[in-house]
């Protein structure tokens, strides 16, 4: 009966981002300066862009996340960086698995994705 229960648990959840999802996301700026360096302060600190790109671990949030940009030369610019509710991990998945994630999901942060890229082309004008 153990096994019938954990079998069906793991069927039920298959879809859930809260289970399968890391609450970090790697995310690439590009677009600033190649000469000089860019600093970026997140909420979760502040790093350096040499030759105007780099990577950088965020963490995920259901909310916008604002940022600072610092170009070589330039004063501080604000930007808030969309982050979008997962429909795949977070929707979908969930609708095929009749999963409880759908109750879970929608308030986890990690069923929202930060954008992969962000451009700092047009901040670092």
């Amino acid at each position: 009966m153990r096994n019938v229960t954990l079998c069906l648990m793991m069927f039920c959840m298959a879809g859930c981002a809260t289970m399968f999802k890391s609450s970090r996301q790697n995310v690439f700026f590009n677009g600033g300066p190649a000469e000089g360096i860019t600093y970026v302060q997140t909420p979760d600190g502040k790093f350096e862009l040499e030759g105007g790109s780099g990577s950088y671990l965020m963490t995920r949030s259901r909310d916008n996340i604002p940022i600072t940009v610092t170009c070589p030369g330039q004063k501080s610019r604000p930007v808030i960086i969309e982050t979008r509710f997962d429909w795949l991990v977070g929707g979908a998945l969930n609708f095929f698995t009749y999963g409880i994630g759908w109750f879970i999901d929608p308030f986890s942060e990690k069923a929202y994705d930060i954008p992969s890229t962000v451009p700092l082309g047009q901040v670092c004008k």
